[in-house]
């Protein structure tokens, strides 16, 4: 084989291979989030009707969600209890200027 054939061969080979494979592309995503926290406290908790207790469940108060820039009421609701452990109650603790949210865990 020639030194033109030869070279000629690799062109073609080449040009074929870069076809089906291409070098990976350097990406680079760029991710914004912006978080608006309430300046101002939530307001009073609400007295919520339970009800019946139901066996095995744990009721767990409604809180204050911050959606939108206000504060919107979530229901209470019934969970499974967890042996051993007990729920600690979702609560807004003051953060220097703001406030923010704790969501309620279980504790054992």
């Amino acid at each position: 084989m020639s030194i033109r054939q030869l070279a000629l061969s690799l062109a073609l080979g080449t040009a074929m291979l870069g076809g089906v494979y291409s070098a990976p592309v350097s990406a680079r995503a760029v991710v914004d989030v912006s978080v608006r926290l309430p300046i101002h406290a939530p307001p009073p908790l609400r007295v919520e009707r339970i009800g019946v207790a139901r066996p095995g469940h744990v009721w767990v108060g409604g809180n204050w969600r911050w959606n939108r820039g206000r504060y919107v009421w979530g229901a209470g609701h019934w969970v499974p209890a967890r042996a051993g452990y007990h729920h600690e109650r979702a609560r807004w603790v003051a953060c220097g200027r703001n406030w923010c949210f704790h969501d309620g865990r279980w504790v054992r």
